[in-house]
C-alpha cells in the first residue's frame, strides 16, 4: 500500500530483519510499558500473530501488531515515531491491519488504549472504535505520573470496531 501524505510516501510492510530495530526503538520511546526485542522477535515467527511496519523516505515510522483472536484481531500494540506523529501514520497502520483482519473473515478489531490517552481514545474513536468496558488497573503508570496523580496504576478502556455487521 502506498500512500501520498505530506508529500511523503509511506508504505507499509511487514516486520522483517531490516525494520525490527528501528521498530522497537520506536515502542521503547513512545510507550511505557513496551513490547522487548524478544517479544518483537518471538511474535514476528508466530502464527497468528502479525506486525506492520509504516516506511517514511526510507525509515520506519510506526508499527502496529495484532494477533488472531478466533473470530476477531486484538491490537497489541501501536506506536508511531515522534518526527512522525499527525502525519495520519497510525490511522494508515490501522487501516492496514483491518484490511488483513477483514481478509482472513475476522468480525472485529479490539483494543486496549490508556484512560489517560485522550489523543490516542480519540483517533480510534474517528476510525469506528466504540469504547465497551473498562479494565480497572491494567496498566502501570511511569514514575512521572505516579507522582503527578498519585496512581501506581491506571485503568485501560477495551475497545472494539465491528468490521461486518453488528458484533
Amino acid at each position: 500500500m502506498k500512500e501520498r501524505m505530506d508529500e511523503n510516501i509511506i508504505e507499509i510492510v511487514d516486520l522483517d530483519k531490516h525494520n525490527r530495530k528501528q521498530a522497537h526503538a520506536i515502542g521503547k520511546a513512545a510507550i511505557y510499558q513496551h513490547w522487548s526485542m524478544f517479544s518483537f522477535l518471538i511474535a514476528n515467527r508466530l502464527d497468528g500473530f502479525i506486525i506492520r511496519v509504516a516506511m517514511c523516505d526510507g525509515e520506519v515510522a510506526g508499527y502496529a501488531a495484532m494477533v488472531d483472536l478466533s473470530s476477531g484481531w486484538r491490537i497489541g500494540s501501536i506506536a508511531v515515531a515522534e518526527t512522525h506523529r499527525n502525519k495520519g501514520i497510525g490511522t494508515q497502520l490501522i487501516e492496514d491491519l483491518a484490511d488483513i483482519a477483514r481478509s482472513r473473515g475476522a468480525a472485529f478489531l479490539l483494543l486496549e488504549v490508556r484512560e489517560s490517552s485522550s489523543a490516542a481514545r480519540h483517533l480510534y474513536s474517528k476510525m469506528g472504535f466504540v469504547e465497551e468496558k473498562i479494565v480497572p488497573r491494567y496498566y502501570k503508570t511511569s514514575a512521572e505520573i505516579k507522582r503527578r496523580t498519585g496512581k501506581a496504576r491506571e485503568d485501560a478502556i477495551v475497545m472494539r470496531m465491528a468490521l461486518r455487521g453488528k458484533n
